[in-house]
Order: C-alpha cells, then sequence, then structure tokens
C-alpha cells in the first residue's frame, strides 16, 4: 500500500522523506489517469508557494502533464492557493493543483487539488485518486493518447482577481476605514500571499502607505517560525505594535495566504472565532440575515449570531471541503472555520486571507468603530463562553477508548475512530479530534454554563491523561 495518503488539505509529506521527486511525479500521473478515466479537460492549472522544492515540484508536474497530452497553465512566481481556486472556477477548468504544505513547518511541502468549480477534491476524489496510487504504483500508469499540449505562462492573474474583488466588496468604504486608523502592521510570515495583497493594497488605495510590513520576502524556511498566524508565531508582531502608536492593528497570512491572523491596537490577538462572529454579524446586519456553515471546531458564537437574526448555523466536520459543500446545501452566504478561513457564496470555493483582510478594512469603514469594539459589542449583547481550551496532544489512539469509557454518562454526538465530540443544549461542546495534516490529536472546547464547564473539564482531563505513554510498573 501506497504511502501517499491525502488529508484534509491535500498531500502532505515530510521533504526528503515521502515528498520525493518519484512521490511527486506518481500524484501527478494519477491525476493524469483521472482526468482521461473521467473525459475531464485536457488542461490545469498549476501553481506553488515559497517552500523548498515549490518551484520544482511545479516543473516536474508541468512535465507530467505534458508528456500525457494534457496542456498546462502555470504562475511564473509564487502565488497564494485563493489565486489557483479562482483561476480554476473563473476560466471554468475541471482540475487545479497548488504546491504547498500550508501553514505546515518548514520541513514538509505537499500538493493541494482543486475540482470543477474551485472546490478543494472531495474524499471521494482523494480515495479515488489513492486507490489509482495503490494498483499501478508498482506497474506503472497506463500511458494515454498523446496530443498536442502546452504549457502557458499565465499574465494578468492578479488584475482578473482584483476586478473580481471589487464587484463583491465595498471598495468606498474601504478607503473610508483610512479615517479611522493610522497604519496597519501586516505580516507576510515569508508566505505567497503578501504580493498579491500589496498589489491589491496599492490598487484600493494609490498608495501603500497605511500599511508596514514585515517578513514579506520568500524564505523557505518561514524566519524559522511556523507559517501559521496563531498567536505564539506573532510575538514580534505585539511588540511592535504595542511599542508603535502609529500602527493601530495587525494582520497576518499564513504560508500559502489562505488563513488570517488578527492582533488588535494594544497588542492583544483575536482569534479566528472572534472575527468570525464579527465577520458574520455584519454580514447580517450590514447585507442581509443569510445561514452559515461552520466546522464542529468552531465557536457556537455563531450559532447565537444565527439565532439573533432568525436564520441558521449548520456545523459540518473538519475540512474546507465540507464547508464549501455545506454552504451549497443549506443555502449559506457564509462559511468558516476556527483555524484562519472564511469566505462568502459570491467569492471562490475556499479560504482566503486576502479576501478576509479587505473585509475588515471594508467593517471598519462602514461601521466607523475598531474590530475590538464590535467584537466587545457584539459578546456584551450575546454573552460569550466562560471558559474556552484549544489543546494539541501527541497522537495516541489511546484517548477516544479512554474519553469513551470514562464518561459513559454522556452521549458523544459524534464518535468515530478519530472524532469526538460531545454537544450540550447551552451551546458548549468539546471535540477530540485526529488532526488530518498533523501527527497530533487537537482538543478544543467552549464552555458556556458551570455545569457544562465541570462535565468538559473531566472530558479533557482523560483525554490529557492518556496521551501520556504508559510507564511500565
Amino acid at each position: 500500500m501506497s504511502v501517499i495518503k491525502f488529508g484534509t488539505g491535500g498531500w502532505r509529506a515530510i521533504i526528503g522523506d515521502t515528498f520525493t521527486r518519484e512521490n511527486i511525479e506518481i500524484v501527478g500521473s494519477a491525476v493524469v489517469n483521472y482526468i482521461f478515466e473521467h473525459k475531464l479537460q485536457k488542461k490545469v492549472v498549476i501553481g506553488h508557494d515559497n517552500r523548498f522544492l515549490s518551484r520544482e515540484t511545479r516543473d516536474w508536474l508541468i512535465d507530467i502533464f505534458i508528456s500525457n497530452g494534457v496542456s498546462v497553465d502555470y504562475y511564473d512566481n509564487s502565488v497564494p492557493t485563493p489565486l489557483v481556486m479562482y483561476y480554476v472556477k473563473k476560466h471554468e477548468l475541471d482540475i487545479g493543483l497548488m504546491v504547498t504544505a500550508s501553514h505546515n513547518p518548514a520541513k514538509y511541502n505537499g500538493i493541494k487539488i482543486f475540482t470543477t468549480g474551485g472546490f478543494d477534491a472531495s474524499k471521494e476524489v482523494t480515495d479515488e485518486l489513492e486507490a489509482s496510487i495503490d494498483k499501478y504504483q508498482g506497474t506503472g500508469f497506463p500511458n494515454h493518447l498523446k496530443r498536442d499540449a502546452a504549457a502557458t505562462s499565465i499574465s494578468f492573474a492578479y488584475d482578473e482577481y482584483y476586478d473580481h474583488l471589487k464587484k463583491i466588496l465595498d471598495f468606498d468604504a474601504i478607503r473610508e476605514s483610512a479615517l479611522y486608523f493610522k497604519t496597519f502592521l501586516f505580516d507576510g510570515m515569508h508566505g505567497s500571499g503578501s504580493d498579491l495583497f500589496a498589489y491589491v493594497i496599492r490598487k484600493i488605495f494609490k498608495h501603500t502607505g497605511l500599511m508596514q510590513t514585515i517578513n514579506t520576502e520568500p524564505d523557505a524556511n518561514f524566519g524559522g517560525i511556523d507559517p501559521y498566524p496563531k498567536s505564539e508565531s506573532l510575538e514580534l508582531d505585539k511588540k511592535l505594535i504595542r511599542n508603535d502608536k502609529n500602527i493601530n492593528f495587525g494582520i497576518a497570512f499564513d504560508g500559502d495566504g489562505d488563513r488570517l491572523g488578527f492582533i488588535t491596537n494594544d497588542g492583544f490577538y483575536l482569534d479566528m472565532n472572534d472575527l468570525l462572529t464579527v465577520f458574520y454579524w455584519y454580514r447580517c446586519k450590514y447585507n442581509k440575515p443569510t445561514n452559515i456553515v461552520r466546522n464542529i471546531a468552531t465557536t457556537a458564537m455563531l450559532d447565537k449570531v444565527a439565532n439573533s437574526f432568525s436564520v441558521h448555523c449548520f456545523p459540518v466536520q473538519v475540512g474546507f471541503k465540507y464547508i464549501s459543500a455545506g454552504m451549497i446545501e443549506h443555502n449559506a452566504e457564509m462559511g468558516g472555520e476556527s483555524s484562519g478561513g472564511m469566505t462568502v457564496k459570491e467569492h471562490i470555493n475556499g479560504k482566503d486571507s486576502i479576501f478576509a483582510a479587505l473585509l475588515l478594512l471594508e467593517i471598519i469603514g462602514k461601521t466607523h468603530k475598531s474590530i475590538m469594539a464590535l467584537r466587545n459589542s457584539i459578546y456584551t449583547k450575546l454573552v460569550p463562553p466562560i471558559a474556552k481550551y484549544n489543546k494539541s496532544l501527541p497522537k495516541n489512539k489511546r484517548i477516544f477508548k479512554a474519553v469513551l469509557s470514562g464518561v459513559k454518562d454522556l452521549k458523544p454526538t459524534i464518535s468515530t475512530a478519530d472524532t469526538l465530540l460531545y454537544t450540550f443544549k447551552d451551546y458548549s461542546w468539546v471535540l477530540i479530534r485526529a488532526s488530518g495534516t498533523e501527527p497530533i490529536i487537537r482538543v478544543m472546547s467552549e464552555a458556556y454554563s458551570e455545569d457544562s464547564f465541570n462535565a468538559i473539564d473531566k472530558i479533557e482531563g482523560l483525554a490529557v491523561l492518556n496521551s501520556l505513554p504508559k510507564v511500565n510498573k
């Protein structure tokens, strides 16, 4: 059986271990085989980020497709994942690929695959790719009919993306936001979203003087910090903002530009749960009340906002592919996840930090208030959780059995080999889940009452205790 396995965000592996030229070409061959078996267009688009071997991987993939008669549109320079997803949707392609390991540490690289409409490849698609790899890896993939094929560098990609954003965002409100702050700090985290974001800001404001920047140059090692815009990765940003009164807030992107982090004027980190609550409230208040889709690891404050506007919040399993699919199923106009991503119906079918950052500016310009002030106002009315928990544990399957046997008085809402979810009537919840992109188990929760807090505390204690290695006596 192949070592190539697709998780919730594509195939990711350690460079030089499983992420090798041989396996990269195997993945490319499996996609080619999928294209021919399903009689899809003989044309794909390929993008890449700033990681080690990303550009080379793009070139190896191009060779595989061209040699099998599949034409390729490709980007010369590194680009963010959302741009590739947009290209697939805009140009009505059946397949797109992005060479990236997203927010994973620098030792990883990977390949994301997109299908018709710019959606993340579904589990059915990736299962079929894995089956194809298992079937043909030893004997070689079929030789497909040769036909004329070409590799074409994409021109004007930024322009068409900008024109699209202009249609779905209020650029006048974004420009007006400049009346309510002096400058903001942008941290590109050495990822592939910096150039496009700077381009869009320059086009909107006619300059980039409102934006102070750090970590915008490419660096395959990401400055020694994981390219994930979480609180502990943004300590420098917090310090810079606290020490400079001319910086009113900070925005950070992850390695491939689809996750967002935000810091307030006093150096306080607002996580994506906070931001999604503001985004969703704004959408309902200033556009129209609409359903929203969140994953099961995301705040129930979205449920509270939905109830306050007499609409619905629908939880789905973890993986943005399920959010995109859920938005269609439930006629929802917004979707988001706590790990840093969001989108809206009129945009791409995946998360986009550039869109999210511009939406934050639009909200400031429209409401004339800071994001923190809006968050506090919403929380005052709807009452946030009294306790939150988010911890990563070493991957140990014993955790799931221990929790199930230790809390027999509670029935889990979801119980699978890699996921346990307990929900309570007061919006409280606790999730134990094996990550689909890293070798860890995540334990997350929100408690909205003392009774729920006590029950959740017991579950979390069992999880942590059973994550430790057994000691032989």
